[in-house]
């Protein structure tokens, strides 16, 4: 408009200064106006962030200037590490194009700029493509037991819970697990955009020493059938294996990959994953102790839910990171460890385990929480999964048997790191409960690590110390087999333990206050509270069994003497004997451990026919508990005299029989009788003499 104006001014003042008849014509002046507008760029190829672009590609863009004036566009790439013009057009509207020869590189990310300007004004816009993957590229599709069950939830690495993951097959190996198989079945997918590929190798990692230095076709190569390459390791035994995977194509590229685990929130961070064989399964049941867990807590990310992401590839529950624990066979110290969550938290088996092929019939829990709002008659819901298809969307609640407790003990605990509720002071419920599964199903060493115990109510915190103690069995057995059993020998049966004191039955002292849980009971405080205890109350030690027998004959060599020893605590014992006429030592037996034998060997051959008394003195860290008498008579030499102190001919017979046939040839034991090999009335006088005399 400012241009208009001037040109209409200096028309004015030359038709003022100039004769009409020299102007003759009227003068008509035109001009293009600039409209001010800035370029435009679109439609560029390669189109911005795309892959498998082909190598030195045609770039394009579309360039436009709403003005119709001439624009100088230049191209630049930082290609060589720093951004560098490789071209320019001066053009109109429309397609321009340029080629970068150094984008030539396979697999490679370019970055590239367009810069166009009108004179006036500009446009800068960036962009980037991928070339060709043009080396061998692998997809580890197995690697496990063919034959087996259980794994991770989705194809490793991809070990972040995302629908467009694949699904790993059953029987892919646990990551970190111990198999009781001594092979491990691979099979990968190898693909080459350029080229066919040649040879597949499997690179085994034994700890930290590769099986063989180098990749090579000497016992490693795969075989190719159905477009997957399969190789079967066998005679592994109990190392760390993991392994790479390596691939030539026609070509002469050469590419490898690794089996590796996401670990991390993002793409980028994996570590290797390994698995241990051969060794020996384990049954596993309440009677190796083995199926006994503790709750740890465990912290993970909250940038989103994982479905593998854990040790043994557990699928954690989701949303805040302080919802999931561990179960451990290990006893907690003292430092409180804490799962919470607004609606629900779980627990993951994380020893690494070799057992037989087991159902689960039942789970025993025992478990310290605080649900906001929940009085300590309430319930908390607790239940458990067998497969991690359902860990997010289902809660089992198993149907629970007829015993069962809700806050046996209350106590205040300080709590901190809780979601959603606030650090505080808080007061801790007990549920103590065998619950019953409606369907059972089946654990091995591979998919044990599914198991995910579950509990739920509204703002619900679990904690497990070593006094404050979460623990759960697997696995219980019928009552009667309980009644029977004292696991932890501290005087109360299993039964007693899981359905009357509701304390653990391979722990003496539950709650870890200096006392038993024996004693708790019998003194009526709680075994569940370490706050509330009481001075040991102790039973006595029980004897049985006693060699020799009271009110028996032993013979008069025979040196041992042992009885059988328990005490309701279970503890080691000092086991002493003595001679009770005159209290005297006989000898000690030391830390004799409960209901076994203690044992001692008399330092003499026993006076014949002499009767001895004797008793024993018990002592633990618990008892000074002295016996009761036992009595015992030495025969003679000769003990199948009578005992009656009376020479007959029938003693006689059997004296006379015994000195004269020893060895099966005659055989004087007396230097005063004769020696003519036949007993006369002499010799009889004289061997009944000495016989007699002895008494």
């Amino acid at each position: 408009m400012k241009i208009l104006v001037k040109l209409i001014i200096i028309m004015l003042i030359l038709s003022s200064i100039v004769p009409s008849s020299v102007l003759g014509a009227p003068i008509v002046c035109t001009f293009t106006p600039n409209l001010g507008g800035t370029p435009t760029i679109s439609d560029e190829y390669p189109s911005n962030t795309t892959s498998n672009i082909e190598f030195t590609p045609q770039l394009s863009v579309i360039c436009n200037d709403q003005d119709g004036n001439t624009m100088t566009v230049n191209w630049s790439s930082n290609s060589s590490g720093e951004w560098v013009v490789f071209g320019y057009n001066v053009t109109t509207n429309g397609t321009i194009y340029q080629t970068n020869a150094n984008f030539s590189n396979e697999s490679t990310r370019y970055y590239w700029r367009v810069n166009a300007s009108d004179g006036t004004n500009y446009i800068v816009e960036e962009y980037y493509f991928t070339t060709l993957a043009d080396l061998p590229q692998f997809n580890i599709t197995f690697a496990g037991n063919p034959y087996g069950y259980g794994g991770p939830l989705y194809l490793p690495p991809y070990d972040l819970a995302d629908d467009v993951k694949p699904l790993a097959d059953e029987g892919y190996y646990t990551n970190a697990s111990h198999q009781s198989v001594t092979f491990m079945n691979v099979t990968v997918n190898v693909t080459d955009e350029s080229s066919d590929v040649s040879e597949v190798w499997l690179h085994l990692l034994n700890e930290t020493t590769w099986e063989n230095a180098t990749p090579n076709n000497t016992g490693y190569q795969m075989i190719f059938y159905n477009n997957n390459w399969t190789y079967n390791v066998t005679e592994l035994g109990n190392y760390n294996y993991s392994f790479d995977i390596w691939a030539n194509d026609t070509r002469n590229n050469s590419n490898t990959t690794s089996w590796e685990k996401r670990v991390g929130p993002d793409e980028f961070t994996y570590y290797r994953r390994y698995v241990s064989f051969g060794y020996a399964p384990e049954t596993f049941n309440y009677t190796n102790e083995n199926t006994n867990f503790y709750l740890f807590a465990e912290r993970y990310t909250t940038s989103r839910p994982w479905a593998d992401g854990l040790h043994h590839d557990q699928g954690t529950d989701h949303g805040d990171g302080k919802d999931t624990g561990y179960l451990l066979q290990t006893l907690p110290g003292e430092d409180i460890e804490n799962i919470s969550c607004a609606g629900y938290v779980g627990a993951l088996v994380d020893e690494t385990l070799t057992i037989n092929q087991t159902d689960v019939f039942n789970v025993y829990q025992h478990t310290w929480w605080n649900g906001s709002g929940i009085s300590y008659n309430d319930e908390l819901l607790f239940g458990y999964n067998s497969t991690k298809r359902d860990l997010i969307t289902t809660l089992d609640n198993p149907e629970q048997t007829s015993y069962g407790t809700n806050a046996v003990s209350n106590v205040s605990v300080y709590l901190e790191d809780l979601y959603p509720v606030d650090n505080g002071t808080y007061n801790m419920h007990l549920t103590s409960r065998l619950y019953n599964s409606s369907t059972e199903f089946n654990v091995t060493s591979n998919s044990i690590y599914q198991l995910m115990l579950m509990w739920e109510t509204y703002n619900l915190i679990v904690v497990s110390n070593r006094s404050l103690l979460s623990w759960f069995i697997i696995n219980v057995p019928d009552n009667t087999t309980l009644q029977d059993l004292d696991s932890d020998s501290d005087g109360l049966n299993d039964y007693e333990e899981l359905y009357v004191t509701f304390t653990h039955p391979f722990l003496d002292d539950t709650d870890y206050d200096g006392v038993s849980d024996y004693s708790e009971n019998n003194s009526g405080s709680d075994p569940n509270n370490y706050t509330d205890t009481s001075e040991p109350v102790y039973g006595s030690a029980t004897f049985s069994n006693p060699y020799p027998e009271n009110n028996s004959w032993t013979n008069y060599n025979d040196s041992d003497i042992n009885i059988t020893v328990s005490n309701p605590l279970g503890e080691e014992m000092d086991v002493y004997f003595y001679w009770f006429n005159n209290g005297s030592l006989i000898g000690s037996d030391l830390s004799v451990t409960n209901n076994t034998v203690a044992n001692i060997t008399v330092p003499f051959n026993y006076e014949f026919y002499q009767q001895y008394y004797w008793n024993i003195t018990v002592v633990s860290s618990s008892y000074n508990n002295q016996s009761g008498n036992w009595t015992i008579q030495a025969e003679s030499e000769h003990p199948d005299i009578d005992r009656d102190y009376k020479c007959y001919p029938s003693d006689l017979s059997i004296l006379v029989g015994n000195y004269m046939t020893e060895g099966g040839a005659p055989r004087w034991i007396r230097s005063d009788l004769n020696f003519d090999g036949a007993i006369n009335p002499q010799d009889l006088s004289i061997l009944v003499g000495h016989y007699m005399e002895e008494f």
